[in-house]
C-alpha cells in the first residue's frame, strides 16, 4: 500500500493522524486501528511523516501553484504577469520537459482571501518567504513575465542575501520598469493612440463609402464590451483588477540596483526589442547577459500563446538544458 492509499484510508476511518516534534501521532474512536492498520502504519511510519510534513508545507504555501511536479532538474518558480495569473505558463509547461519541475508564483489577494500588496519589495518577500518554505535548500531559477520581471528582478535580489543560489534569471517579454513612469508612459500612449487612428484612416481610405458600417461596427463592439462588464459582477474580476493595479503601482516606483545572476532575455520580436517598452534597458544592470529575440510579429500578449509558444517554449528548453548542465 502506498502513503497516498494509506492517508486515505485512514481518513475514510475516521483516524486522526498528524506530526509532532517529527513522531507520528494517531487518535480516534477506540478499535478503529486494527492490528493490520498499525502493521502497515509501522512500516511506513517515516514516509508518512515526511508526506505530512510536506503537506503542511503545501496548505502554508498559498503563492505557490505547482504547473509541473517533475524531478531530477532544477526548480523554476515563475512569477506572474501584472494579473497574477500564473496559468499564463499552462502553454510553455506543456512544451517543456516532463522532468522540469516548474511553480508559478501568484500573489495575494487573487483570490480575495487577503489585501494584494503594492510595493515591489513586499511582493518579493512575500515569494521568497514562500520558496524558503517549500523549498528551503538547494539552487532554483527565477523567472519572470512581463511586469512580473520587475518582482522577479528583487525577488532574485533577495533570495541572494538570503544565501541562495539562483543559477538563472529568466525574463519573458519584461519591459524595464522606467517604461512605466511619466513622459514615456505619456508618449507609448500618444504612440499606441496614433497607431490606431492610422490604422483606422486607411482601412476607410480603401474602403470611403463603408464609413458608416465601419463606425456603426465600432460602437457596436464598444456596447458588447461594456455589456460584457456588466455580465461579470464575480468578485474575481475585482480582485484581479486591484492586483493589476497595486503591482503596476509598485512597479512604477521600483530602481532596479545591479545584481550578479546570469540573465537570459526573451525578446518577443526585434521590434519590439526597439519599442518605448526598453527591455534591453536591463542590460546596464547586469553582465552576464544572453539575448534571444522571437519572430516578427510576435508581442508580449501572444508570445505565451498559439503559434508563437513553440518558438519561446525552444528558448527556454535551451537556457534549462544550460542551467542544469553538469548538475
Amino acid at each position: 500500500m502506498s502513503v497516498e492509499a494509506l492517508l486515505a484510508e485512514l481518513q475514510r476511518l475516521g483516524v486522526q493522524v498528524r506530526v509532532e516534534s517529527g513522531n507520528l501521532r494517531l487518535g480516534g474512536a477506540p478499535g478503529l486501528i486494527t492490528p493490520e492498520l498499525k502493521d502497515r502504519i509501522v512500516q511506513l511510519k517515516p514516509q508518512l511523516v515526511a508526506a505530512l510534513e510536506r503537506l503542511a508545507v503545501e496548505a502554508g504555501c498559498t503563492s505557490i501553484v505547482p504547473l509541473q511536479a517533475g524531478e531530477g532538474r532544477l526548480p523554476v518558480f515563475a512569477v506572474a504577469g501584472h494579473n497574477g495569473d500564473v496559468f499564463c505558463y499552462r502553454h510553455l509547461v506543456s512544451r517543456l520537459d516532463r522532468e522540469q519541475p516548474f511553480f508559478g508564483l501568484q500573489p495575494p489577494g487573487i483570490d480575495g482571501g487577503s489585501a494584494p500588496l503594492d510595493s515591489v519589495k513586499d511582493l518579493a518577500r512575500h515569494y521568497a518567504d514562500q520558496i524558503e518554505a517549500w523549498q528551503p535548500h538547494g539552487p532554483l531559477v527565477i523567472a519572470g513575465f512581463c511586469a512580473g520581471g520587475t518582482i522577479a528582478w528583487e525577488l532574485v535580489a533577495q533570495l541572494q542575501q538570503r544565501g541562495r543560489e539562483v543559477v538563472r534569471l529568466l525574463f519573458l517579454g519584461c519591459s524595464h520598469p522606467s517604461a512605466y513612469r511619466g513622459l514615456r508612459l505619456f508618449t507609448g500612449r500618444v504612440v499606441e493612440l496614433l497607431e490606431r487612428a492610422f490604422k483606422h484612416v486607411r482601412a476607410l481610405l480603401q474602403d470611403p463609402l463603408g464609413i458608416v458600417s465601419h463606425v456603426r461596427s465600432g460602437l457596436r463592439r464598444r456596447r458588447e464590451a461594456q455589456a460584457a462588464r456588466q455580465r461579470d459582477p464575480s468578485p474575481t474580476s475585482a480582485w484581479r483588477l486591484a492586483v493589476e493595479e497595486n503591482t503596476m503601482h509598485g512597479a512604477r516606483r521600483y530602481t532596479p540596483q545591479s545584481l550578479p545572476v546570469s540573465v537570459s532575455f526573451i525578446i518577443p520580436s526585434e521590434t519590439w526589442g526597439q519599442s518605448l517598452d526598453a527591455p534591453r534597458k536591463w542590460r546596464r544592470h547586469v553582465r552576464d547577459y544572453r539575448e534571444y529575440v522571437g519572430p516578427e510579429g510576435c508581442v508580449v500578449d501572444t508570445m505565451l500563446l498559439e503559434p508563437h509558444v513553440d518558438v519561446t517554449a525552444g528558448f527556454v528548453r535551451d537556457c534549462l538544458a544550460d542551467c542544469n548542465k553538469g548538475r
